[in-house]
């Protein structure tokens, strides 16, 4: 493949610029053709006034490196675009000093090559919200860049970890000094000046990384000599010599980035000292102290003392590092592995969104599957289906009513529908096994439709549905809809919930945005390259589907105008019932969903949970929707813990 890799800075020392340089050489090694664009480096010639603009190469790499005089970013990618001809873009994203040039390289790509917004720094996310800023795929650095880009945009994303070469960094540290990486405000400076002043036996390194203004850096040598025990060093291209001294990073980092520096330091078995931040955390494991961000400065200093004055403390922490820094997931192959992936599922979700663009213009409109799961629903699946023959969308489709084993009349019913439905009716035996994900599955089997649709024989689904959803799906692979539960339920039944006007995809347990199987669009091809809902969950289902779509670098699009109005459990003992298997069934989702980044609530959570039930038990009752709160979550309290004994999976 032929990948381009841009952003504002490629031949600067910094984070983002390494992992970049390490990537393309490994990719040159498996056979792929790399460029790269970006600025010129810092303090080289610049164009003269009134001179053309021009790409010129800057030697040192073993690919063309292209740096961009006097030109835009995104004329500067149109003019490298024709030369290179790039199957694929990859868009550098960083903190917000590389603004000006992700916003014009993201612009410039859209509809030209398939392009990936690599974010390498969370201030890049909010870039995601603004309407010029359309990738074909979004990759993050860290998991909890990723968990932003889903709880706050409308993209789908995916972890791929900044690649660090081990022979570029390994060395048997002598453990001189702290050592501290980029001395500025937004790293923490404070704290490292602070810390090297209350242990002025300690000799500290701060390594410089940005380039720094004249007076900034005037004021940090001033520092340093003041304090005695700081030794002020310039930046540098390898920096092995200063990991070899180290005993120990110091990373008072409070960005909330993935810092790549924790990584390196402890592919020598450096532990880290650090602020407990979901970045530094995902970063540094069990190979370091974190420091909570509202710990009083003293815990810094009580920190620093047990890593720098306790060996045995020391040799335990350096072992973790060293274990931390040998999971697969940062193995420099399997990032690249992961890399190519990525780089085809981009090329193909590119390729499918102008197919599907050209799609719109076609006079005939796809056939369209809608699968119904029924299981003794003859008291609602009337008012299904009469909604279902109101549907505004003028293309053909098709009814796939999967009786999941039925002893009421609900297959009798549907069949009373023929001919009143402007569709083919088909009933599919879905009772070899029981439950919803089983039905589900066997309807989508026998589906003969481009695009396939989920409702269920007790909701209702508005006039416009099916059409929105078909609109939704020429530009995405799945489709979220809306679930509205004010029109068929009283509000002591949805008021708890604070669901009555949501307006996104719901986001389950705190992790990742997931498509109800209630309301759901999905293209065929993909619905079968997923295998199906997993049969043997009873519930959450949906969530574990969703979520396996996400790893596969499909995307889940909301679309707020396909409306079903959902009908919720009427009686407190249907609510209990139901509560209960979900929460039973969810330590079996957190077991199989950790290593990709699901968390378990703390302690504290769990226990403020217990003493809320525990304190309300006598008054819950006096309100129906106190009531149902109440009941609801301690069913599914009690499903937890009975879940978490059974599969053998704490999630309390």
């Amino acid at each position: 493949m032929r990948v381009l890799f841009a952003g504002k800075q490629h031949f600067e020392v910094g984070g983002v610029e390494r992992g970049t340089d390490q990537l393309a050489r490994r990719l040159l090694a498996r056979g792929h053709v790399v460029e790269t664009l970006s600025s010129p480096r810092t303090g080289s010639e610049k164009v003269r006034p009134g001179a053309a603009g021009r790409l010129l190469e800057d030697g040192g790499y073993d690919y063309p490196a292209w740096a961009a005089y006097g030109l835009s970013p995104d004329a500067a990618f149109r003019e490298l675009s024709r030369r290179f001809r790039p199957d694929v873009v990859i868009v550098n994203a960083a903190g917000h000093w590389w603004h000006d040039w992700t916003r014009p390289l993201v612009a410039a790509a859209a509809g030209v090559v398939p392009c990936a917004f690599y974010i390498r720094d969370r201030e890049a996310v909010a870039l995601l919200s603004e309407p010029g800023i359309r990738p074909d795929a979004v990759w993050t650095v860290a998991d909890s860049h990723t968990n932003a880009v889903q709880a706050t945009t409308d993209h789908h994303a995916v972890t791929v970890p900044s690649l660090i070469e081990p022979e570029l960094y390994r060395v048997e540290p002598t453990g001189e000094v702290v050592l501290y990486v980029n001395p500025v405000k937004s790293k923490g400076v404070r704290t490292a000046i602070t810390l090297a002043a209350s242990r002025p036996d300690i000799p500290f390194v701060f390594l410089r990384s940005y380039g720094l203004r004249s007076a900034y850096l005037k004021e940090l040598e001033g520092m340093s000599a003041a304090l005695g025990n700081v030794e002020l060093s310039a930046p540098t291209p390898d920096p092995r010599d200063f990991y070899r001294r180290a005993k120990l990073l110091l990373a008072p980092y409070d960005d909330f980035g993935r810092p790549r520096v924790i990584g390196e330091a402890q592919l020598s078995g450096i532990p880290v000292l650090a602020f407990d931040e979901a970045g530094n955390r995902e970063a540094c494991g069990p190979g370091g102290i974190l420091v909570p961000s509202d710990a009083p400065f003293s815990a810094w200093v009580e920190a620093l003392g047990r890593m720098w004055d306790d060996a045995e403390a020391h040799r335990r922490l350096s072992a973790s590092a060293l274990t931390h820094s040998r999971r697969p997931e940062v193995d420099p192959d399997v990032v690249v592995t992961t890399i190519e992936t990525e780089i085809g599922r981009t090329i193909a979700r590119a390729r499918r969104s102008r197919d599907g663009r050209r799609t719109r213009a076609r006079v005939k409109p796809p056939l369209v599957s809608v699968v119904m799961p029924v299981r003794n629903a003859a008291a609602t699946i009337d008012q299904q289906l009469e909604a279902l023959a109101g549907q505004t969308y003028a293309g053909e489709w098709e009814l796939l009513i999967s009786d999941n084993g039925s002893t009421d009349d609900s297959r009798a019913r549907a069949i009373s529908w023929t001919g009143g439905l402007p569709a083919t009716i088909r009933i599919i035996d879905a009772s070899a096994r029981r439950g919803v994900a089983h039905a589900r599955n066997a309807a989508i089997s026998a589906a003969r439709g481009e695009y396939i649709l989920i409702c269920d024989a007790d909701d209702v689904v508005t006039p416009t549905w099916m059409q929105r959803m078909v609109e939704a799906l020429l530009d995405h692979e799945i489709v979220a809809g809306v679930l509205e539960r004010r029109v068929l339920n009283t509000p002591s039944q949805y008021e708890w919930t604070g669901d009555a006007d949501r307006a996104e995809a719901e986001v389950g347990y705190g992790f990742r945005h997931y498509a109800s199987g209630g309301n759901l669009g999905v293209r065929r091809d993909v619905a079968i390259s997923l295998a199906g809902f997993d049969e043997r969950l009873r519930r959450a289902e949906d969530l574990d589907w969703s979520w396996r779509a996400q790893y596969a670098g499909f995307d889940i699009a909301f679309e707020p105008e396909a409306v079903i109005h959902y009908r919720m459990r009427s009686g407190w003992r249907d609510l209990a019932r139901t509560r209960f298997r979900g929460g039973l069934t969810v330590p079996l989702l957190y077991r199989r969903h950790r290593r990709r980044g699901m968390r378990a609530e703390s302690k504290a959570q769990v226990l403020a949970s217990w003493r809320w039930l525990a304190s309300g038990a006598a008054t819950a009752w006096r309100s129906p929707d106190t009531r149902n709160q109440w009941i609801a979550t301690a069913a599914h309290r009690a499903g937890r813990l009975a879940g978490s004994l059974r599969h053998r999976t704490r999630f309390l």
